[in-house]
């Protein structure tokens, strides 16, 4: 009988053991649901020196690191070429590279220098490394400049000084074949050049009218065709030397 009491009294003070445990645990279990519970899915702030994304094989995507006291992004593919460059200019200003993996850059977002106007600047790149195309800022207004695949600007689409709008087409050679822009009282001025660059043809607006100027290959006016003040077609003729020849319309 005294066996069976010690027996009995083990049994219940082992229960009251597991019980405790099994309170404990509760409220362990408790604690942490509530506490998971309250927990944001993600933390306000990471602060870093360098943080590196990298892919399953330890391969290094994207790669945020400073320099020179300035901030600085760079994505890869998965072989290290680079795909995209965010990082400043000499001039701490920013600068944005994108890239086609084989280390050519193909587009470039950044700014232009103080002597150039300064302001916005973006251009286009070929596989080769060549200029295609770029617009800017110079004068305080918008300019597009169209390259041939050897980067050699052929055509320009500017605002120029005077703050009217300027077109330039270049010929193989690089020099100006056609100029569009206006005269000083803003009337259109269009220019037709030599092979050199120099002007054979201009078309532009006198005071009175229209005007037609043609030269030798001297750079000599030799054939004016415009209007007088008194509003009459005339043509005037003059020698290789420029001197005045003869005209055809009225004087007045």
């Amino acid at each position: 009988m005294h066996t069976i009491e010690m027996r009995l009294q083990k049994l219940e003070s082992s229960n009251r053991r597991y019980k405790s445990i099994l309170l404990i645990m509760l409220s362990l279990f408790a604690v942490f649901f509530m506490a998971f519970r309250n927990n944001k899915t993600a933390p306000d702030l990471i602060q870093a020196k360098k943080f590196e994304l990298v892919d399953d094989k330890g391969n290094v995507l994207i790669r945020l690191s400073e320099n020179d006291g300035n901030g600085t992004m760079k994505t890869y593919r998965s072989d290290g070429k680079r795909l995209l460059n965010l990082t400043y200019t000499t001039k701490n200003e920013g600068y944005i590279g994108v890239e086609d993996g084989a280390d050519h850059e193909l587009i470039r977002f950044s700014s232009t220098t103080s002597a150039d106007g300064g302001g916005g600047y973006i251009s286009i790149y070929n596989p080769s490394g060549k200029r295609t195309m770029s617009l800017c800022n110079q004068y305080s207004g918008g300019n597009i400049y169209v390259c041939n695949s050897d980067g050699y600007t052929r055509a320009a689409i500017q605002n120029n000084s005077a703050a009217g709008g300027y077109l330039a087409l270049n010929n193989s050679s690089g020099n100006i074949a056609i100029q569009l822009s206006q005269t000083s009282s803003g009337n259109g001025d269009l220019y037709i050049n030599s092979n050199s660059g120099d002007e054979r043809v201009r078309l532009s607006v006198s005071s009175s009218g229209g005007n037609v100027q043609l030269k030798n290959n001297s750079k000599t006016m030799v054939v004016e065709m415009g209007v007088t003040a008194g509003e009459h077609g005339i043509i005037n003729t003059y020698n290789s030397g420029g001197t005045y020849i003869q005209g055809i319309g009225s004087s007045n």
